[in-house]
């Protein structure tokens, strides 16, 4: 990836400020869904996630993702406070701990997706791109400030699986339901790359998913 722009000298920054077509330029990739799902094909779902994993691998550089396999929900916790911390020292402080409803979220639901996800590197693909947008998106103090808005809507969807973790594990005939979620969750992390890497011809959807 080329050099980040500073903030104050990037000829993009004005993209950033397009209400409009932040929200309406690309469909949410995010979709509302139910917990109720047809009876499961596990193979099915593990191809599911398999898909939405390349997919995503091929979007970010190499040299950007080689460390996400090893990279831990901790890791990205971290990230996310030393961020805050650097963005106050340049009088721009914004709070990341709205994430942290979005990090349990996620804890929770990789305890019931893990089943699916084991003997690859798949897992932490769910939260490992998170350090790498923030980091891209902290020079850019509005595109930061939607991508943790947007980010944070994620976590309302995912409170579910705290309550009811213990009822989801060892239920085969949710696992397409939990394969989607996978899906739809990378291609959030998709389109938020690209929102950051690219921001004069990307804009960044808003998710809209829920659990009913």
């Amino acid at each position: 990836m080329t050099a980040r722009r500073a903030m104050s000298s990037s000829p993009c920054r004005s993209s950033f400020f397009g209400k409009k077509e932040f929200l309406q330029a690309v469909p949410s990739v995010i979709t509302t869904m139910s917990l109720r799902a047809p009876p499961p094909a596990q193979k099915a779902a593990r191809r599911a996630i398999e898909t939405a994993f390349k997919d995503l691998e091929r979007t970010i550089a190499p040299a950007e993702s080689r460390d996400f396999s090893s990279t831990t929900l901790d890791d990205v916790r971290k990230a996310a406070i030393d961020i805050e911390r650097q963005l106050a020292a340049r009088q721009s402080l914004r709070n990341t701990r709205r994430l942290e409803p979005l990090f349990k979220g996620l804890e929770h639901y990789a305890k019931v997706i893990e089943v699916l996800a084991n003997g690859t590197d798949h897992l932490p693909w769910i939260w490992a791109p998170i350090k790498l947008v923030l980091k891209i998106a902290a020079d850019y103090i509005d595109a930061f400030e939607r991508i943790v808005r947007a980010y944070s809507q994620i976590a309302d969807s995912l409170r579910r699986f705290q309550a009811l973790e213990r009822s989801f594990q060892g239920k085969p005939e949710i696992y397409p339901t939990f394969a989607v979620f996978y899906a739809n969750i990378i291609a959030f992390h998709k389109a938020a790359y690209k929102f950051v890497s690219r921001p004069c011809t990307f804009s960044l959807p808003i998710p809209t998913v829920s659990l009913r």
